[in-house]
């Protein structure tokens, strides 16, 4: 820009000086007035140059700006998913907690339930069985009026007397391995409701279970027999039989004994593997 100043300022002053004439002027400027122009288009050039910069500028930064919303709106919905999908996970396992809760609960009334069964069962069990003892006293003692020839009287009530406090040992024996049964199964529930391996000690209670049948059968067949020996007309064999029937079930009781001994080892066994108790509000 400078050089083309410098020659229209040249061409002037040819001009004034008068060592050109005026179509010289003309002839010398013709060549700078191209420049000029050429100047002129290249400054509109670098003008629209800079337009288009400035335009292609404002759209990367709108796209820029675009682009930025959509990745602050697509966390946000990553953000309220993951906090979505937080309590949904919260509220299931809150129910689990509950429905664990509620089946504890259900178990332990199931269980007390059972006891409660199990305990009348047992009492009415005992009062038949009292009832069944009064019975067979009414008609030992409705045989012993009849057939008083068999026996002196004074050995029958002996023998009767002996009966009875052998029969009603038994019978408290019988009672109090039941009682016993009965807490070792309780025991036994608790401890499988927490988990614990309590088949050993279920092997062990079942045995038990079955030695006190046998022996509450032996003692009712001793009953018999007790009659037997009192009133029938071989009292040598009723007294075999009836010796040999009470044997049977002391070593029933025995059985019993030992097999409920096993039940309680076999909890303890199983009491030292237990996870700590929870409290029912866990």
């Amino acid at each position: 820009m400078r050089k083309i100043l410098s020659l229209i300022a040249v061409a002037v002053f040819a001009v004034v000086a008068g060592n050109a004439a005026a179509e010289d002027v003309n002839t010398t400027l013709t060549p700078y007035r191209a420049e000029v122009k050429r100047v002129e288009q290249a400054k509109e050039d670098v003008e629209t140059r800079q337009a288009e910069q400035v335009e292609k500028r404002d759209a990367l930064r709108a796209d820029t700006v675009e682009k930025r919303e959509d990745f602050r709106s697509d966390a946000l919905k990553k953000r309220d998913s993951v906090q979505n999908s937080r309590v949904d996970r919260k509220n299931a396992a809150q129910a689990k907690r509950e429905e664990a809760v509620a089946e504890k609960s259900r178990l332990r009334e199931e269980m007390k339930t059972k006891l409660s069964e199990r305990q009348d069962s047992l009492q009415v069990k005992a009062e038949e069985r009292r009832q069944e003892m009064e019975k067979r006293k009414t008609e030992l003692e409705e045989k012993r009026a009849e057939r008083t020839s068999a026996l002196e009287e004074a050995a029958k009530k002996r023998i009767q007397s002996f009966l009875e406090r052998t029969i009603r040992r038994f019978e408290a024996a019988i009672e109090r391995l039941i009682h016993l049964s009965v807490r070792i199964e309780s025991r036994i529930l608790k401890f499988e409701e927490r988990g614990a391996d309590v088949s050993e000690a279920k092997s062990a209670l079942e045995i038990a279970r079955q030695a006190i049948r046998e022996a509450e059968n032996q003692v009712d067949s001793a009953s018999l027999a007790g009659i037997d020996l009192i009133e029938g007309e071989t009292p040598r064999q009723a007294f075999e039989r009836l010796k040999s029937v009470l044997d049977s079930a002391k070593e029933s009781l025995k059985k019993a004994h030992r097999s409920l001994v096993s039940a309680i080892e076999a909890l303890k066994g199983s009491a030292e593997t237990l996870p700590p108790e929870e409290d029912d509000e866990e």
